[in-house]
């Protein structure tokens, strides 16, 4: 090892760079992930090795590797945002964003390029540009969306919403164009209430209270189309290209296609299981035309404790919430018109819970990794109270596959004691946090008073390294930023909340509900090529860095004046950005005098 270390200083810059990756390069999978643990030991010899032998081993190891530096390796920061490490990741993980209209395809060292930088913005929560309008409404979103949150809906660069009129109080759908700026307003016939709204690139539906499911096309300006469905119960609803899906009922699907405007009703099987009296209740569906298939997802309870009476148990004991899925085939070949649909897969995920109340599927996010989804519980009718990410227990979905599978499977396990068989100890509680997970980041926003009103941005990796206890500070693996948004009185401000957020693509959509009814939808965008109607600059990027980023370092130099950074728990840190170099001990990363701030980062 000395040997090893003395032959590295007496190197330059250039061989250390090419030695570390001709080492490690020798080297196989299980090799390197050794390597990575040995490094990550406290105390351990290899802490010694140079920067660039670390670095480069890490290049070669998913990103969950790299966390375990943080307890060793005073660079673990650096080494997680190098441009190499993101496009090292970019390559094994992500794609290249897919050219269109707004947002043209570069050659390839430049999307490549943009990509990073997207990625980048991501993991630190920084987005580029952000668009903010006030929503007028008699009845305040935020009451809507802890019952419903169908009430809004977020694909491509359009979004759309309920709102309730000023005027008479009817209902009404908003979809809103980010890129050009123009607004669509639908309502039913009766101005009757809307249960739920779905969202592709080129259809918006809703549904109403009287059964009715309205079809507008977004690519003309024509009233919406209204189509009776077989029942007023509309518990989900679904879309897919020109598809869209109702699960009207406990054992019933109607399937609109715009392509031939035709309502096709299809009656399905539900799911049993053993333990249960009564089959699992349907709560909600996902929709895929590319595969011809629809998901529907059950759930049900039982409690489980000494006896043999599974159904009649003392308040307090363990309970197993069961949520199940069902695959069934949409093509017509497979089944004639009045029989159910096939067959193709199911899978049930047990989770030993404490609290009584019976929870649900209430919404399908997607998370932005291949064909994964995230299913968010409610129990009660209200979503589930969680002020930790950590503590998030929710549900996968694996499209590809066709499994459902738990956040954490390792803290998922249920401890039975030996000597008394019907003992059991409940491990964790299946909650819905107010995070949102789009591909491996979590990201959440609270609110707080300064001059105006601002919102606290924090976006953190959704994984725990192997060995870590989560109750541990989860400041070592958060990112923060504060954004200002709109401007606003203090009396409209009061006990301003976040009433929904969603993310899709490069595109996070905020609900902040204020006072005395006033809401105000805040839409923030990562990629730096998207020109939104009405957008503004964060001033996180760029040659216009907000100030209070500015003056947060000492300015003894115009050199230090050049520094970006974020803040945690700790304190504030500066941004590590490419062609930066190391000054002080304060994790403190300068520009280079001869670049650009916009170029350096």
């Amino acid at each position: 090892m000395d040997d090893l270390l003395a032959r590295f200083h007496v190197l330059d810059p250039e061989q250390r760079e090419d030695t570390s990756s001709h080492l490690v390069a020798a080297h196989t999978g299980t090799e390197r992930g050794t390597l990575s643990q040995m490094i990550s030991a406290r105390s351990d010899p290899l802490n010694r090795l140079p920067i660039e032998l670390v670095q480069e081993i890490f290049h070669h190891l998913p990103v969950l590797n790299a966390w375990h530096l943080q307890h060793v390796c005073r660079h673990w920061r650096a080494i997680l945002s190098s441009p190499r490490f993101l496009a090292t990741t970019l390559a094994r993980h992500g794609r290249l964003p897919v050219a269109t209209a707004t947002s043209p395809r570069n050659p390839d060292g430049d999307t490549i390029r943009q990509a990073i930088r997207q990625m980048q913005a991501e993991r630190l929560g920084r987005p580029f540009s952000y668009y903010e309008t006030r929503v007028d409404s008699k009845e305040r979103l935020g009451k809507r969306s802890s019952c419903a949150p169908g009430m809004f809906a977020l694909c491509g660069h359009s979004i759309a919403y309920v709102r309730t009129t000023i005027a008479g109080g009817s209902c009404e759908v908003v979809a809103h164009d980010l890129v050009t700026g123009q607004d669509g307003v639908f309502c039913g016939e009766a101005g009757e209430d809307i249960t739920r709204i779905t969202l592709t690139g080129n259809l918006l539906g809703f549904t109403s209270k009287c059964g009715v499911l309205y079809v507008a096309d977004l690519r003309v300006q024509e009233p919406p189309l209204r189509v009776r469905m077989p029942s007023a119960q509309a518990t989900a609803l679904t879309s897919d290209e020109d598809t869209i899906a109702v699960l009207a009922g406990p054992s019933t699907i109607a399937v609109y296609s715009s392509n031939t405007n035709m309502l096709e009703t299809y009656s399905f099987t539900r799911q049993v299981e053993p333990l249960l009296r009564n089959p699992l209740q349907p709560t909600n569906i996902l929709l895929s035309v590319r595969h011809g298939t629809i998901d529907v997802f059950s759930n049900g309870v039982t409690i489980e404790g000494p006896g043999d009476d599974r159904y009649a148990k003392p308040s307090g004991s363990p309970m197993i919430h069961y949520v199940g899925h069902m695959r069934f085939d949409l093509c017509r070949c497979h089944h004639s018109e009045h029989e159910p649909l096939k067959h193709k897969a199911s899978s049930t995920l047990e989770l030993y819970v404490t609290n009584e109340l019976e929870r649900a599927v209430i919404s399908i996010e997607a998370l932005g990794i291949g064909e994964q989804y995230h299913l968010r519980t409610r129990f009660g009718g209200v979503l589930s109270a969680c002020t930790d990410w950590r503590l998030d227990q929710s549900v996968i979905f694996d499209a590809k596959t066709a499994v459902l599978r738990s956040l954490h499977d390792s803290r998922e396990k249920i401890t039975r004691n030996d000597r008394d068989g019907n003992e059991i100890e409940a491990r964790h509680e299946l909650t819905t946090p107010p995070w949102i997970r789009w591909k491996d980041c979590y990201y959440g926003v609270g609110c707080e008073w300064v001059h105006t009103s601002s919102c606290s941005f924090v976006s953190t990796f959704t994984e725990l390294p192997e060995g870590r206890d989560p109750p541990e500070d989860k400041a070592e693996l958060a990112y923060q930023s504060c954004i200002p948004v709109a401007t606003c009185s203090r009396g409209e401000y009061g006990s301003a909340g976040v009433s929904a957020m969603f993310m899709n693509g490069p595109f996070l959509a905020v609900f902040f509900t204020m006072r005395f009814g006033v809401d105000r939808l805040i839409v923030y965008c990562f990629d730096e090529r998207v020109q939104m109607a009405g957008g503004r600059t964060t001033g996180l990027w760029g040659p216009k860095a907000k100030p209070e980023t500015a003056a947060a370092l000492p300015s003894e130099t115009p050199e230090q004046r050049s520094v970006f950074q974020y803040t945690t728990a700790r304190g504030h840190v500066a941004l590590p950005f490419e062609d930066g170099r190391r000054a002080g001990d304060y994790e403190r990363w300068v520009v280079r005098p001869n670049l650009g701030r916009d170029q350096a980062a």
